[in-house]
């Protein structure tokens, strides 16, 4: 559903993150993706733009530097 896909696929390369509920298998990917070997965590950007429409806290799901920039900006508010 990203805009641009093609264009990102062909020329980045991907670090993926699993996701507790989604189980991706190392073998399925495409040669530019790596899949991470990292805590799952239940945390999406779904969840923090939620939040944040909510004015609800964050601050403790984003790095320090995110955090700063989502509040410095107001991205996401209503």
């Amino acid at each position: 559903k990203w805009k641009n896909s093609e264009v990102l696929c062909r020329d980045y390369h991907f670090i993926v993150y699993q996701r507790p509920e989604f189980e991706i298998s190392k073998e399925e990917l495409p040669p530019n993706m790596k899949l991470t070997d990292a805590p799952l965590l239940g945390i999406s950007s779904t969840m923090v733009r939620q939040l944040i429409k909510e004015n609800k806290s964050f601050r403790y799901l984003v790095p320090e530097n995110v955090y700063k920039e989502l509040e410095l900006n107001g991205y996401y508010k209503k």
